[in-house]
């Protein structure tokens, strides 16, 4: 018998390209399975090879991931084609970061991220740092994120003073993007009075140099030094000025001061004069010198008395630390009653008495003689001795002594 031959094909060439897919992460397992064959030759099937390897991927974190298809996992099985050259294209899964960008009301459905996060809030300053930590979660996915894994946190350069601190998350591994909070640290409220004073007139200034502080009060270690100048010595009220500094180290910044003065009021002290009964704890230390008698001269006598405050050690000035009534008669002789009433500084009012005193007038008719002669002898002179009498003041006088026999009588008259 002669032989048959057929003779093998020269050359072949298998293109194997795995599958690859890309996907954005959602927390879940995502597989890519297989290959694609293409053969230069139409005669050389897929049934001619076989596959050793494991065309398949599955993963869920964010990454590229190769199949790991490689030349040497195809094998030719036919023996009709000479070379079989397998050229691999290897598969892949690409899983892509999602963005860490919370949602927000306008945010359209088909492109919601499922982030979601806590409002940080607000604090109020006290000297320390303050470093709002947010809860971020994936509801999608249906867990909390967690800091330095799924994302980075940096805060503004300054989360002490009072002031808008910014949070800005960053994602990272699984996520992408990023997005900020913002918060406050409040200023402190605080209030600073001068303190309210109250005396009794003693001619010496009323101070108080106290200051309290209200309201949220100065942070620990912080404070101000105050500068209290309100002063009353008078009677009447004034406010009990103040000025303040700021420590070092206390911020004006970190708070809202209000300052409120008190008032500082001396009252009247009484002008009554002590008694002997007075006790000693309420002696007022007035005395008094009653003012000096006046001789009837025709003239209002508008006499004055002297009073002194012993515990101020000063004379008293009329029409400044009082004031004197008199009677409406101080010209004719009698009791003088003045009402001494306080003023300004001293209140309250007491009587003191002078008197206008009579004058002492001597009426004596004069005296005279003669040799008798038949005829009566009168005299009707009538002498003013002693005090006198006030000029334009003075009497009528009727004489009626008469003598006419030897002898004598007295020189009468009215």
């Amino acid at each position: 018998y002669g032989d048959l031959t057929v003779n093998p094909v020269g050359e072949v060439t298998v293109f194997i390209t795995g599958h690859s897919k890309e996907v954005s992460y959602d927390g879940k397992q995502h597989t890519v399975k297989g290959y694609d064959v293409s053969i230069s030759d139409s005669k050389y099937k897929e049934s001619d090879f076989t596959f050793n390897g494991t065309a398949s991927i599955s993963e869920s974190e964010v990454n590229a991931y190769w199949m790991g298809l490689k030349a040497e996992q195809f094998t030719n099985n036919s023996e009709n084609f000479k070379k079989v050259t397998f050229i691999v294209t290897d598969g892949s899964l690409t899983i892509t970061p999602k963005s860490i960008v919370p949602d927000t009301p306008e945010t359209p459905e088909d492109q919601k991220t499922g982030i979601t996060v806590s409002e940080p809030k607000n604090h109020k300053y006290d000297g320390q740092e303050h470093k709002e930590v947010l809860t971020v979660k994936d509801t999608k996915t249906g867990k909390e994120l967690v800091s330095g894994t799924d994302y980075d946190v940096e805060y503004s350069a300054d989360v002490v003073n009072a002031g808008t601190v910014t949070i800005t998350i960053t994602g990272k591994g699984n996520y992408t993007g990023s997005f900020t909070k913002t918060y406050q640290i409040t200023k402190r409220s605080i209030t600073l009075t001068s303190e309210s004073d109250k005396k009794v007139y003693d001619g010496e200034p009323l101070k108080n140099g106290t200051v309290t502080v209200s309201g949220d009060g100065f942070a620990e270690g912080e404070g101000a030094t105050y500068s209290v100048t309100g002063s009353q010595t008078n009677e009447g009220s004034s406010l009990n000025e103040f000025g303040y500094t700021l420590n070092s180290g206390t911020l004006e910044g970190n708070y809202e001061i209000t300052k409120k003065e008190g008032t500082l009021e001396v009252t009247s002290k009484s002008i009554v004069p002590d008694g002997p009964d007075t006790p000693e704890e309420k002696k007022t230390g007035i005395k008094v010198e009653a003012p000096t008698d006046s001789k009837y001269d025709g003239e209002e006598h508008r006499n004055t008395p002297k009073v002194t405050d012993e515990k101020t050690d000063k004379e008293l000035v009329e029409n400044v630390d009082y004031t004197l009534t008199y009677p409406e008669d101080i010209k004719n002789a009698g009791e003088v009653k003045v009402t001494v009433k306080g003023k300004g500084n001293y209140k309250g009012e007491f009587e003191v008495s002078y008197e206008i005193t009579k004058r002492s007038v001597t009426l004596t008719s004069a005296s005279d003689s003669k040799t008798y002669d038949g005829t009566a002898l009168e005299r009707p002179t009538v002498n003013v001795s002693g005090d006198g009498f006030v000029k334009g003041e003075g009497a009528t006088y009727d004489v009626t002594g008469s003598r006419t026999k030897a002898g004598s009588s007295k020189n009468t008259f009215t």
